[in-house]
Formats: C-alpha cells, structure tokens, sequence
C-alpha cells in the first residue's frame, strides 16, 4: 500500500469518531435549546377552532321529513362521562381442571381448587362429573368443561349473595 493511501486510512479512523461525538453534541445541544428534552416541558398545540356556517337544507332540496329524521341522532364522537355505579363489572370464570374419582370430586377454577357446593366470587359449584361442571350464578345455571370460560356480570354475583344470605 502507498504511503499516501496509509495516511488517508489513519486520518479517516482518528476523524469518524470524531465527527460522531460533534455530531451527538450539536444534536443533544439543539434538542435542549428547543426544550425537546430537558425540564421544559413541551409546549402544547393550539389548533384554531372552526366555526362551520349553518346551512338551511332546505333550500338545497332536502325536505323537512329527512331532516327530523336525523336530528335526534347522537354524536358518535361525543365523549360521555360515566360513573363507577353505572360501570357493570363483569368477572371471568375459567374452569382449569377437573379431578374425579369415585370418592371425591375437585375443580380447579380460577386457579383455586372447590368441591361441589362450594362457592366463588360470584358462582356455585352445583356439580362436578367427569367431563366438567355445572355452576349457578343468580338464576343462571351453565356448563363448563376444563379450557373453557365464561364471563358472569356483577349484577349476577349480587344476586347470588342475596340468595345465601
């Protein structure tokens, strides 16, 4: 290789990690100064708010039995506050496993193991046999077998606590 070439290759390896550091610093230097990052906190965007013209349909030729039926129409981007009370909760069931012998039956529900007649958050165990088990949740009795799950409301698991007490 010529000297000339040998010199190019060292002056290349000394200048690229050189130019990376200059480079970092200007880029972290101006995301500073524009409070991209830092303490600043970043400046919100204001957007103009529009004003449409209210247009009278019925001089565009729409008559006034189309416009009643669209007028009692909800906004389906209006956002609407709710409550805790008004939220139905609902609660998950999944039946894991079954165990059964002759003896004894077991279920394992949730990950918690019940015996027939035992209760959950919001269900009884009615009956467990070998291909799965029968619950009751308020007036609502179903089947499960191991793998499969159901979703129960809190209005359901209400109800079964006033059945018992």
């Amino acid at each position: 290789m010529s000297q000339f070439r040998q010199l190019q290759r060292q002056i290349f390896l000394i200048s690229a990690p050189v130019l990376i550091v200059i480079f970092s610093l200007l880029t972290i230097f101006f995301l500073y100064s524009t409070g991209i990052i830092g303490s600043k906190p970043l400046p919100m965007l204001q957007l103009p708010s529009l004003s449409l013209p209210q247009i009278d349909l019925t001089q565009i030729g729409v008559n006034k039995i189309d416009i009643a039926k669209f007028e009692n129409l909800k906004d389906p981007f209006e956002i609407i506050q709710t409550t805790d009370t008004a939220t139905e909760k609902l609660e998950e069931i999944v039946l894991n496993m079954v165990i059964f012998s002759q003896k004894d039956a077991f279920c394992k529900v949730n990950g918690k193991f019940y015996r027939n007649g035992e209760s959950g958050p919001g269900y009884t165990i009615l009956k467990i046999d070998e291909t799965g088990v029968w619950f009751t949740t308020g007036d609502t009795t179903f089947f499960l077998a191991p793998g499969q799950k159901r979703i129960i409301s809190a209005s359901q698991h209400n109800e079964q606590k006033r059945r018992v007490l």
